[in-house]
C-alpha cells in the first residue's frame, strides 16, 4: 500500500507542482511502478519478458489500426466519395 501512495504523490505532485505535464506523468508513473515492483521483488525476468511481449502486441495492434485509418481516409479522398457526399448534403 505504501508504494501506491508514494507513486500517487509523485505523479499528482509532479503535475500540480509543474514539474511535468500530464503526458509525462504517465511515463513517470509507469517507470515508478516498474521500480516499485523491482524493489519488492515481485517482477522476475520471466514476468518482465511476458510484460514486454504483451506491450509489443498492444502497440502493434494500435499501430495497425492507425495505419488502417490513414489508408481508409486516403481511399475516401482519392475515390471522390468525400466530395460527392459534401455536394449531396442538404444546405442549411
Amino acid at each position: 500500500v505504501s508504494g501506491i501512495i508514494v507513486l500517487f504523490v509523485i505523479v499528482i505532485g509532479g503535475i500540480y507542482g509543474g514539474y511535468f505535464p500530464a503526458t509525462y506523468a504517465g511515463a513517470v508513473g509507469a517507470f515508478g511502478a516498474f521500480v516499485i515492483a523491482l524493489g519488492k521483488r515481485r517482477l522476475g525476468i520471466g514476468s518482465l519478458v511476458e510484460v514486454l511481449k504483451e506491450a509489443a502486441v498492444t502497440t502493434s495492434v494500435i499501430f495497425i489500426i492507425v495505419v488502417g485509418g490513414i489508408l481508409f481516409s486516403r481511399f475516401l479522398t482519392y475515390s471522390g466519395l468525400v466530395t460527392i457526399e459534401i455536394d449531396d448534403s442538404p444546405r442549411t
